[in-house]
C-alpha cells in the first residue's frame, strides 16, 4: 500500500473524537465535503498517524491532517 495524505479541514479535537468513536465502535469516520456535498468514509484502522497544522495568524491548531 503506497502512503496517502487526505487534508481535513476539521477541528482537531472535534476529529479526535470522531476518530475514537469510530474505532471503539468499528464504524468508519464520515467527513461531508462542503464544496460538493460528497461523503467521504475513513476507516480509523487504516489511519497510521495523523498530524494538526498551525494556522499562522492565529498561532492555534485548526487542521487535522
Amino acid at each position: 500500500m503506497g502512503g496517502r495524505e487526505i487534508r481535513l479541514g476539521v477541528d482537531a479535537e472535534e476529529w479526535t473524537s470522531a476518530f475514537e468513536n469510530a474505532l471503539a465502535k468499528n464504524e468508519v469516520v464520515q467527513i461531508e465535503d462542503p464544496a460538493d456535498g460528497g461523503m467521504l468514509g475513513i476507516n480509523p484502522r487504516l489511519v497510521l498517524y495523523w498530524k494538526v497544522e498551525v494556522s499562522p495568524q492565529s498561532g492555534n491548531p485548526d487542521r487535522a491532517r
